[in-house]
């Protein structure tokens, strides 16, 4: 069974994800911050993390750069409730493939996860 990282502030969308998840048949660990997230990455390895950009504390890309320090290629879904080209930008000069807007599209979602794994 894989397991994902839900990395996001936001409660709601943090069960809504989870929740979806564990129906597909994935094992889910989540946490509040990107800070909060490394340490839970480095004691409970997961296969794939989805996470919030804006977030206190760490921010999402700062999370996920962390994380790709330990692992360099560890799948990655960024996610955010703000639009911004200049996050499209980023994430694409730092090696990350996906960027999905709130309200996410949780088949979406399942859709990018097979793909890590197939």
């Amino acid at each position: 069974m894989k397991k994902i990282l839900i990395i996001d502030d936001e409660y709601q969308n943090r069960e809504m994800l989870s929740d979806f998840l564990e129906i597909k048949g994935y094992e889910v660990i989540t946490a509040n911050n990107g800070s909060e997230g490394i340490e839970i990455f480095k004691k409970d390895h997961a296969d794939a993390a989805i996470i919030d950009i804006k977030m206190p504390v760490m921010n999402g890309i700062d999370c996920a750069l962390a994380i790709r320090k330990i692992e360099e290629h560890f799948p990655i879904i960024m996610i955010t409730g703000h639009v911004d080209i200049d996050y499209k930008i980023h994430i694409k000069n730092i090696g990350l493939e996906h960027l999905l807007i709130k309200p996410l599209n949780i088949n979406e979602i399942d859709e990018i996860l097979q793909s890590f794994f197939n």
